[in-house]
């Protein structure tokens, strides 16, 4: 229940993900952003916000429930420090702040969660924590493996796991998948694993291989309302098993990419030939091409890029 006056309140707003989507939701709250000196952030924001409280009954903030994660750079929680704060974004973890965004109509290609600067290092804590927000609120830890088809979802999530857990290993799980480098292909299999490829349904892969490895990652995703669709497990039991994207549809993959300015025309999706072109008829290629539409409607409608 909303214990605010709105016209009593005033948002921190910033370039980050977090404020921006209290923005979409409360459009009529005034805002007031600051210069803040990075080097002395925690201090100066802790200073401005007592300020504020002078002014307005107030201030609202865009506090979440944060990861587990180890890096520099922890948010400040306002609300610690003063009742006058509020967060409606408190009680929810990343992901879920980034569905919320989605929902509002948020660009989130338009914000900044680095804390070193506009573009991504993927080595500070809101670098790591929108990484992990967008991998479903998973964490990559120890001995990472992520099976590579060939096809756009599982690139992304290879390229995006890459950047945030260099020890990652790729492995293709087929041998049509050449124009997508893997550090270890279906043709290496036998020597480094005991077994050799093609060694059926990439599920049956994964089984043998989370036993080698801490996490074993899959791009798969939900299925669209389209003819053809292939079986495609709702979720996964396994605690190996890391499928982060298996209740999202591809465009919501697309986003990610597009944030994070990962190149996808080299990957293919087609059911039919996928080591050759895409057919433009199969239901990995009509999804895919249903997946670049929605997204272009969605910037359409919201003004995104």
């Amino acid at each position: 229940m909303q214990y605010w006056n709105e016209s009593k309140t005033i948002l921190l707003l910033s370039d980050g993900l977090d404020s921006r989507t209290l923005h979409h939701m409360y459009p009529t709250i005034p805002t007031i952003t600051f210069d803040e000196p990075k080097e002395s952030k925690r201090d100066y924001m802790k200073e401005q916000v007592w300020k504020l409280s002078e002014v307005y009954d107030h201030v609202m903030a865009g506090n979440h429930k944060p990861y587990d994660i180890d890096a520099p750079g922890a948010a400040v929680h306002y609300k610690k420090h003063a009742h006058f704060i509020v967060s409606p974004l408190e009680p929810l973890e990343k992901h879920e702040v980034i569905d919320l965004a989605i929902t509002h109509g948020v660009d989130i290609k338009a914000t900044t969660s680095c804390l070193r600067g506009s573009n991504p290092c993927y080595e500070c804590a809101g670098c790591l924590e929108l990484a992990v927000g967008w991998l479903d609120g998973i964490i990559p830890e120890g001995d990472v493996a992520v099976m590579l088809s060939g096809g756009l979802d599982s690139y992304v999530l290879a390229t995006l796991l890459k950047r945030i857990h260099p020890t990652v290993t790729t492995i293709s799980v087929n041998n049509y998948g050449s124009h997508v480098d893997a550090d270890i292909n279906i043709d290496m299999m036998e020597d480094i694993y005991g077994f050799g490829g093609p060694c059926g349904p990439m599920r049956s892969t994964v089984k043998v291989l989370t036993e080698m490895y801490d996490q074993v990652w899959t791009g798969e995703t939900k299925n669209y309302d389209l003819p053809n669709a292939p079986y495609r497990p709702q979720k996964m039991n396994h605690p190996v098993y890391k499928a982060p994207w298996i209740e999202k549809t591809k465009d919501y993959v697309l986003r990610i990419a597009d944030y994070y300015d990962i190149d996808v025309s080299h990957t293919i999706s087609c059911s039919v030939a996928p080591w050759k072109e895409h057919c433009g008829e199969c239901y990995g290629c009509k999804e895919r091409g249903l997946a670049f539409s929605n997204l272009l409607s969605w910037q359409q409608i919201h003004g995104g890029r």
